[in-house]
């Protein structure tokens, strides 16, 4: 009696053994299948770019995993840096280079981004301000240019300047730049989400960062 009781206890522990390990391997099937990350990464990056592009900000920042805001949505407040931010604004374009690399919860896209480069646009706008002075001298009666110390009038000054920068910004292709980078993203909260990183700041600022 007593042997066959023993008998009945190991069959018991083996049986709840047995069950525990199947238990524990489709817990693990089961979790797998929970946390294995869905749709594209590309469409993230698309996306958010897309948005950009459309000075769509709020849907462009919902792309990203550790930014709220770039502060893109703020426009400069004198008229000659807003002229080169719209113009900025307008230069933007990308594409996606090659496949997008995944690896569990993480993946990386290369991208590559057009941009107008803005020290190349002030740099030209030096060179221009002296032939400008030289037509809106010869132009202006002299109490428009000077003023009673013989000094240029300030407003001469800013008539320069913005006549220079239309000027440049005429032909605003010539001044762009592109940018090529990784844009690594992460899977959060059940979707693909962007980090920001240096080289994507720098595009997007012109290459002022």
């Amino acid at each position: 009696m007593e042997g066959r009781v023993n008998k009945f206890w190991v069959l018991i522990t083996v049986l709840l053994l047995t069950a525990a390990l199947l238990l524990c391997v489709f817990a693990s099937w089961r979790g797998s299948l929970y946390i294995k990350p869905s749709g594209n990464p590309q469409y993230t990056v698309t996306a958010f770019f897309d948005a950009l592009l459309e000075d769509h900000y709020e849907e462009a920042y919902a792309c990203l995993s550790d930014y709220s805001s770039l502060g893109l949505e703020n426009e400069p407040s004198s008229g000659e840096a807003r002229l080169i931010y719209q113009a900025l604004k307008d230069s933007y374009a990308y594409e996606l280079v090659g496949r997008c690399e995944e690896k569990q919860m993480e993946a990386v896209q290369r991208v590559k981004l057009r941009y107008l480069n803005v020290k190349r646009v002030e740099s030209e706008i030096s060179k221009r301000v002296n032939t400008v002075l030289a037509l809106l001298v010869a132009e202006k009666p002299r109490s428009e240019v000077y003023d009673e110390n013989d000094q240029y009038r300030p407003e001469l000054t800013d008539e320069v300047y913005l006549r220079a920068l239309q000027q440049v910004l005429e032909s605003p292709e010539f001044y762009y730049s592109d940018a090529e980078f990784d844009v690594e993203l992460q899977y959060l909260n059940g979707q693909w989400l962007m980090k920001t990183n240096p080289q994507l700041f720098n595009a997007l600022m012109g290459g002022e960062s």
